[in-house]
């Protein structure tokens, strides 16, 4: 699997985007964070979905692939990653700045807030999170 090759990845990447740029015809590269991304990324897809993402990429960009041209499960994936960074970054080896249960709170209404963004509504959110909307609308209520 690729997730067990990274080191690999980099040079899939170049290979990759050398052949859209042919096939294209116009250059196109990765911003940092995108070029990030995908080596963070674990690929269940294997090779295969790595290509389908750099054809995503070339046909969503115009001369630079950033975060925001991912396919969606790579952006929320980022979004995750970056919920952990600002959460977890309160806990220090002297113990932590915020309690576990406001830590909690705080990844669960950000969590929320993206799932309404993402489905437009509550209750579309609630459906995606396996909640109910009563629940949705509780835990939105509660940081308001």
């Amino acid at each position: 699997p690729l997730r067990d090759t990274k080191q690999c990845i980099p040079k899939l990447i170049e290979h990759h985007i050398d052949a859209l740029i042919q096939r294209r015809g116009t250059p196109f590269r990765l911003s940092k964070q995108c070029y990030r991304q995908l080596l963070e990324y674990h690929y269940p897809g294997n090779i295969r979905e790595l290509h389908n993402i750099l054809e995503h990429l070339a046909v969503e960009c115009d001369d630079i692939a950033d975060v925001e041209h991912l396919p969606s499960h790579l952006k929320n994936q980022h979004n995750v990653d970056n919920i952990e960074t600002r959460h977890l970054s309160g806990l220090s080896a002297g113990g932590p700045s915020k309690t576990l249960k406001k830590i909690v709170q705080d990844f669960e209404s950000e969590v929320i807030r993206i799932a309404i963004d993402k489905h437009g509504s509550k209750r579309q959110a609630a459906l995606a999170l396996g909640v109910d909307v009563a629940t949705v609308t509780r835990k939105t209520q509660r940081t308001a």
